[in-house]
């Protein structure tokens, strides 16, 4: 987060687990640190993905139908690590977590170097003891903030993040929109000033012009479904995939250093 203390833009790409496959799954992750990502977010695929909408659904989908899992998130994480320099963060449903086992998940994510977490449905009233338990393992928890969470939850959710907050730009799953509601701006910059951690926007960002009127106010930016909407209309074309990942993340890397 030095970036953000020097009045920097963050950007973190969200890229599902093994989708469309390992190999190029193994290629973006490289090709987003090369083209201006400051951390990298995987998603891991859940069969009940409340949050999600359709398009990282359907990612998620076919990617548990080849095997995905937590576990062998991690399996692959400890073989490509050394590879990736910025910090790398599990978007992940509780469930999974706890079928795996807590301590196993914390002492899994030491071994691969997993910089932090984020989980959905973890509601703040029971996240105390997983939060203290992260802290202690050195893993960040960025924190969920919506538009309609009020006030004093707000702040008892910063006090609690480690990581830096989630702020959901619309009332509903994740999925590319053309337009914001009129007032995240407003609301973006109501919530920064209640904040103590950086706060990065995610949830319907689909390009630079929505970048350049979100990074005036919040600290960085997250981008899911945009991305994994290219690799799906370019399904079958590696060389190309991989092209049109980069030229989007120079163009988002662009908007937020201008």
């Amino acid at each position: 987060m030095e970036k953000v203390s020097r009045g920097e833009k963050l950007f973190i790409p969200y890229i599902t687990f093994a989708y469309p496959d390992m190999k190029l799954f193994r290629n973006l992750l490289k090709i987003l640190q090369e083209n201006g990502a400051d951390a990298i977010e995987i998603g891991i695929p859940f069969s009940d993905p409340v949050a999600d909408g359709p398009t990282i659904q359907n990612a998620s989908a076919k990617s548990l139908k080849r095997g995905a899992s937590l576990r062998k998130a991690f399996i692959e994480l400890k073989k490509i690590r050394s590879n990736i320099e910025i910090p790398v963060l599990f978007m992940s449903y509780y469930n999974p977590i706890l079928a795996l086992g807590k301590d196993r998940f914390f002492k899994l994510s030491q071994d691969c170097g997993l910089s932090g977490v984020v989980i959905p449905d973890l509601p703040l009233e029971e996240a105390g003891e997983f939060t203290q338990e992260a802290k202690g393992s050195g893993l960040a928890i960025a924190s969920f903030i919506s538009p309609t969470t009020l006030k004093d939850r707000i702040r008892k959710i910063d006090r609690e993040c480690s990581g830096f907050i989630y702020y959901i730009s619309l009332t509903g799953v994740t999925g590319v929109r053309d337009i914001f509601s009129g007032n995240i701006i407003s609301r973006i910059r109501e919530v920064k000033k209640m904040v103590s951690n950086p706060l990065c926007v995610g949830f319907g960002i689909s390009g630079e012009s929505q970048v350049l009127e979100i990074k005036k106010t919040a600290d960085g930016v997250i981008i899911g479904s945009a991305i994994i909407k290219i690799i799906d209309q370019n399904i079958g074309d590696k060389s190309k995939t991989i092209k049109e990942i980069a030229l989007f993340s120079r163009k988002i890397r662009k908007a937020l250093d201008e």
